[in-house]
C-alpha cells in the first residue's frame, strides 16, 4: 500500500536504487539506509510511494494499484 501519485510527477533523487522485483512490478529503495521508496506495476503509470517517507502522511489514503 502507498500514497499513489502519477510516475511523472514522481521526482526520485539520492542514491535510490530502481530495480524490476518481479514479473508484475518495480521497487525502489535508498542505497544509503534501506528504506522502500515506491513500487510501480509494469504497464502502470502510476506509483505508490512508501507512505513513512513523509512526516504528515496520517491524514492520507493509502491505494493499491491494479
Amino acid at each position: 500500500m502507498g500514497l499513489g501519485v502519477s510516475g511523472a510527477r514522481a521526482r526520485l533523487s539520492g542514491p535510490v536504487t530502481r530495480r524490476r522485483s518481479s514479473p508484475v512490478a518495480a521497487r525502489a529503495w535508498c542505497d544509503a539506509c534501506g528504506v522502500s521508496v515506491l513500487l510501480q506495476d509494469h504497464g502502470s503509470d502510476m506509483v505508490e510511494l512508501c507512505p513513512g517517507l513523509f512526516e504528515n502522511a496520517g491524514g492520507a489514503g493509502l491505494m493499491r494499484v491494479v
